[in-house]
């Protein structure tokens, strides 16, 4: 996790890191801080099909069947 904090901390805006410790962050229960890294993902690209299905993915572990589901629409679009 250190090493894409760092990458992030010189490139706030790098998509894949964003992805990636979101990931990490999941697969370690830190559910909160990994759906805001794939928030931010998002915001800086819209279009990430990875940073939607890995929200989606969190926020279904989260509990939330149906926002999940709405998520999982926006990676096929």
């Amino acid at each position: 996790m250190d090493m894409y904090r760092a990458a992030l901390s010189l490139k706030p805006g790098m998509v894949d890191a964003l992805c990636n410790l979101g990931s990490l962050l999941q697969s370690t229960g830190q559910l909160q801080q990994a759906r805001d890294c794939y928030l931010q993902a998002i915001q800086k690209k819209p279009t990430c099909a990875l940073a939607w299905l890995n929200l989606a993915g969190v926020t279904k572990s989260s509990g939330d069947a149906a926002t999940a589901l709405q998520y999982f629409r926006e990676t096929v679009r």
